[in-house]
């Protein structure tokens, strides 16, 4: 079952990005898990959160929650997509 991860900005996105991603798989019959992050307090905060959020979901625990490691995170993740598109 795919799993699906939204970061939004407040609970209206979330709202109406939960409902636009169920109403797409329910049309194409494909069970789906959604999974939604959220933070509010500005973009510093946002940032961290969402970097925090991609850490865990990538299962990079390795890396530093700073913003220099932003760079990393995004290089990890290239990598790992590769990966995926060779598979």
């Amino acid at each position: 079952m795919p799993k699906i991860s939204l970061f939004v900005e407040d609970r209206g996105h979330a709202v109406f990005l939960e409902a636009l991603v169920q109403r797409l798989a329910n049309q194409y019959r494909i069970p789906v898990v959604i999974r939604l992050g959220s933070a509010t307090g500005g973009y510093g905060k946002m940032m961290s959160k969402l970097t925090e959020d991609l850490v865990h979901a990538m299962n990079l625990e390795y890396l530093e929650r700073t913003e220099d490691s932003l760079g990393k995170l995004l290089k990890a993740l290239r990598e790992i997509f590769k990966e995926w598109e060779r598979s």
